[in-house]
């Protein structure tokens, strides 16, 4: 599924300002936003054909960056890279698709089933890809297959549809962050989505539901409203206030509390209706 390089093309700063720049002929300032979606490993192999660029590739400067370029590649386990980067973009493909319709024709309930089905059996392969590569490998970190391959770890673990095999992997994603494999926000988010999944209240105010008909978007309950956003700061997370803009959800801690009983009482009715269609 191919619509998620195009919107990330699209919606990158970096690769846009560097196509303007080029247009204009500030080569050092061009190179400066292409080291920075290098940093970040984004289209290591693309920059490199990509007829945006072609007209570097005569330039001196072109062939110290392309050297540059080739010995990141170098430092990595290109086979694994490549095979989590043909993931992350099934997973989040789906996703762009899926959220469109939503937005763009939310009465169409026909369609949404097809593509939450299609979702899920995408999760389900790229989950057993992933699984297979950190039980064969460990969590392996941005040093070894770069940052974006290295997030789709988190992001096939994250978005199946199994409490038993998230639980598996948390520890291990623990250890990982540990020893700078992973991120901690990663942690935090498998760790909501796990308690989401088991119908508890969540420690870090990751999760939200934001397709309730009935009762429009809210945060799933919170073990700890008061500390929230200070276990939130230390995963490195914005405020939850911030988080929740996002998703169009208003966070007022006092106003949560008083409708605590309610919001509650939503999530475990929605809880045990997913549990009994299952």
């Amino acid at each position: 599924m191919n619509i998620f390089p195009t919107y990330l093309k699209e919606n990158l700063a970096n690769y846009q300002n560097s196509i303007k720049l080029l247009g204009e002929k500030k080569y050092n300032e061009v190179y400066q936003n292409l080291d920075s979606l290098m940093h970040d490993d984004y289209f290591l192999e693309e920059i490199l054909t990509d007829e945006n660029f072609k007209t570097l590739h005569n330039r001196n400067d072109w062939k110290t960056f392309k050297t540059g370029l080739e010995n990141r590649l170098n430092q990595y386990d290109n086979t694994i890279r490549m095979l989590l980067k043909k993931i992350q973009y099934s997973d989040q493909g789906i996703r762009l698709i899926l959220l469109y319709h939503q937005k763009n024709q939310p009465q169409d309930t026909a369609l949404t089933v097809l593509l939450n089905r299609q979702m899920k059996k995408i999760d389900l392969e790229s989950a057993e890809s992933v699984k297979k590569i950190i039980d064969d490998h460990g969590w392996l970190g941005k040093h070894q297959i770069g940052k974006e391959a290295n997030e789709t770890l988190f992001l096939a673990i994250q978005h199946i549809d199994d409490s038993v095999v998230q639980t598996k992997y948390l520890p291990i994603l623990s250890e990982a962050v540990k020893n700078k494999a992973a991120e901690p926000w990663q942690y935090a988010f498998l760790t909501d989505r796990i308690l989401m999944n088991q119908g508890k209240k969540q420690r870090y105010g990751t999760q939200t539901i934001i397709s309730d008909k009935e009762y429009g978007g809210y945060v799933v309950p919170l073990e700890n409203p008061d500390q929230v956003d200070k276990l939130r700061q230390e995963m490195g997370l914005e405020s939850l206030k911030e988080y929740l803009n996002e998703f169009d959800i208003e966070w007022d801690l006092e106003k949560y509390k008083r409708d605590a009983v309610i919001i509650e009482k939503r999530f475990k009715d929605r809880f045990e209706s997913l549990r009994k269609n299952k």
